[in-house]
């Protein structure tokens, strides 16, 4: 017998389809690597929600008039500083 056939059995309920265990999946990579693009095509179908900072990351450097095409600006305490409103407000989303 395979593990995989032990999980899925109905006594043993771990594994992808438990309800009762918290799924999550990390990308990281460089900008432009394509994380976005790989989590929309893997997250299809899964019922699994995709929670992405860069919107409003992108958003607020907009809105700041922070130009994020130069890494410099990226990398400033302006930049950070709107980095981290962007996740505070990505976790309060949740």
């Amino acid at each position: 017998m395979k593990i995989h056939d032990i999980l899925e059995t109905e006594q043993v309920l771990e594994g992808p389809n438990d309800p009762h265990i918290f799924k999550a999946i990390f990308l990281a990579g460089g900008p432009g690597s394509g994380k976005s693009y790989v989590a929309q095509n893997m997250l299809k179908g899964t019922g699994l929600k995709p929670l992405n900072s860069d919107h409003a990351y992108e958003y607020l450097a907009k809105k700041h008039d922070v130009d994020l095409s130069d890494p410099v600006n990226v990398i400033s305490r302006t930049g950070q500083e709107i980095r981290g409103r962007a996740k505070e407000r990505l976790i309060s989303r949740r």
